[in-house]
């Protein structure tokens, strides 16, 4: 066998040998990279990480806290997930101090060496916008707020990324609705109130003068809720909502409980007791200051439905009605969506003495089931 034959068959060799070194390193990377990671749940929410002990046999017990790590699975940037270490048994947990975000993929790395992956895997209930509210398509130059239904609890702090107010002309208005922080959410953090300015709305301050109030009478406006918009499980709304409005008059004029119709139930029925409100009253505070009450005093229990563009409230009692008489008792803080309550305007001239609030806290309206 002459030289170069030989050197031709050594260097065939060492290629063999290097594709056999390619190919086990890696199928053996592909192997852990599946390796049996498993997520631990809470309420929905995707609050552990459990790592077999066996993927870090070559590491002592106490070296894991400062050695593994958790990281976003992101292509060019790995952003390290801060949590605590806890072992059970043979387990590694490793518990992020926010939960994990459906849909991300998260890397285990000991010592920049990918150990394994997972990604948590979506929410199968997608949240949706039920409700916007006031619902009417007609709104008072003085609006007050917005209130936002969901079906599942949303994620909280970034609203104003999501949401977004339109004029006819397809521009994006900015600075229109109040940054609170923290936000106005309700305890199940499904129902969102978003203020616009009020001290552009209020014609005497500076905010107003300088920049005058938020809506215009006379245009057409877009609200927009972006479909990228998460629930608290990472889980996107189904898709974008929106709502068109134009702007009418100023309302001027506070709600009164005189003008309200009240169509009693009949006797030993569960049949709603119906009452027309006249004009649009605030969405939340129509369920929550108008109570139900007997010759007593005592509350009736019961649930409360709207309708009609929020001019019409339904009590369904949990008890046949009974003959006697009842009443409704309607909290003074009852308001419009301008925000005028029963007592007061809410844009109004304190220094007039003509609009001096009243101080009744509660109005009754009487009524009888026969």
């Amino acid at each position: 066998m002459n030289k170069e034959v030989r050197i031709s068959l050594r260097n065939s060799c060492k290629l063999i040998l290097f594709c056999l070194v390619l190919f086990f390193g890696c199928a053996q990377r592909q192997e852990t990279s599946k390796a049996n990671l498993s997520i631990h749940w809470k309420n929905g929410q995707a609050t552990g990480l459990l790592i077999p002990l066996s993927l870090l046999n070559s590491i002592s017990r106490d070296e894991i806290s400062h050695l593994v790590k958790v990281q976003l699975a992101r292509p060019g940037i790995k952003t390290a997930i801060l949590g605590d270490y806890k072992i059970s048994k043979d387990t590694l947990i490793f518990e992020p101090l926010i939960p994990f975000t459906r849909g991300l993929r998260y890397e285990v790395v000991l010592e920049k060496e990918l150990l394994a992956e997972i990604e948590i895997p979506k929410s199968t209930d997608i949240p949706t916008l039920s409700g916007i509210y006031p619902s009417q398509d007609t709104l008072p130059e003085n609006l007050l707020k917005f209130y936002f239904v969901f079906s599942r609890p949303m994620v909280e702090g970034h609203s104003l990324h999501y949401i977004s107010l339109l004029n006819q002309q397809g521009d994006t208005l900015p600075r229109i609705f109040l940054n609170l922080q923290p936000e106005l959410w309700n305890a199940e953090k499904t129902i969102l109130t978003l203020w616009l300015d009020p001290g552009r709305i209020k014609r005497d301050l500076q905010p107003n003068k300088l920049q005058g109030a938020p809506l215009t009478q006379g245009q057409r406006y877009k609200l927009v809720i972006s479909n990228q918009w998460p629930d608290e499980l990472g889980t996107v709304l189904e898709q974008s909502y929106t709502k068109n409005f134009v702007v009418t008059t100023r309302d001027m004029t506070s709600p009164s409980t005189n003008e309200w119709q009240v169509k009693a139930p009949l006797k030993g029925t569960l049949q709603p007791l119906e009452v027309n409100v006249k004009e649009t009253l605030d969405y939340i505070l129509l369920q929550n200051a108008v109570q139900v009450v007997d010759s007593q005093g005592q509350p009736i229990e019961g649930s409360i439905q709207l309708s009609d563009e929020e001019k019409k409230w339904q009590f369904i009692p949990l008890k046949p009605w009974s003959i006697g008489e009842y009443a409704l008792q309607i909290e003074s803080r009852l308001e419009d969506p301008a925000g005028n309550n029963l007592n007061r305007l809410f844009d109004r001239d304190v220094t007039n003495s003509k609009n001096t609030p009243s101080q009744q806290k509660v109005f009754k309206l009487k009524w009888r089931v026969n």
